[in-house]
């Protein structure tokens, strides 16, 4: 599966082909904004919105219950995915609608194996439909480890790698198991490891 990953900056979704979900990151915009760019561009089950906090690589921190409430009209207007980021997502209370989260991890520091095993179990006793992984890929030794941690569990794992191997590691996504993987486009990437 291939995820298009795009800043919130522009009034259409565009027309990419081969693409099977399209990510908005909200994060790019104003907070007061978000409810009126997303009327214009009517998201639908195949778009995944996010506002990616900032302990996570995001633009800016939203209070975990205002995002909450907003991710829940989302769903509620448009059936789409939404990005929780678990560590945030499992101090809440209200629960999301299981077919719509998508529970993630974004981790810039050197590859942390216990981390992420520990992430991909707790997260994965969730009911939800996918799990996230951002994790930095700086050697060939990450890659093999990555791929061990992603055998076994039963949510779908969507994966972004960083670091050295970055955008190698995304082009290997079915390699390391991992269910899909996030594209940018050439003009607006989210981040330098991005394939466009």
């Amino acid at each position: 599966m291939i995820i298009l990953s795009i800043p919130a900056n522009s009034d259409t979704i565009p027309a990419v082909e081969n693409i099977d979900l399209i990510e908005i990151r909200l994060d790019y915009l104003k907070e007061n904004s978000f409810q009126s760019y997303l009327t214009n561009l009517r998201p639908t089950s195949k778009t995944i919105i996010t506002i990616r906090d900032e302990s996570e690589g995001g633009k800016f921190a939203l209070e975990a219950e205002k995002k909450l409430n907003l991710y829940k009209e989302f769903i509620l207007k448009w059936d789409c995915l939404v990005d929780f980021e678990y560590k945030l997502y499992i101090k809440q209370k209200h629960l999301l609608p299981p077919h719509n989260l998508i529970l993630s991890l974004h981790s810039f520091e050197k590859f942390d194996y216990n981390e992420i095993r520990k992430f991909l179990t707790d997260a994965s006793q969730i009911d939800c439909a996918y799990l996230k992984l951002a994790v930095n890929i700086d050697t060939y030794s990450d890659l093999t480890k990555l791929s061990e941690l992603l055998t076994g569990y039963d949510k779908p794992v969507l994966f972004a790698g960083l670091g050295k191997l970055g955008k190698l590691s995304r082009l290997l996504h079915h390699y390391l198991k991992a269910a899909g993987t996030y594209v940018g486009l050439d003009d607006n990437l989210i981040n330098p490891y991005q394939l466009s």
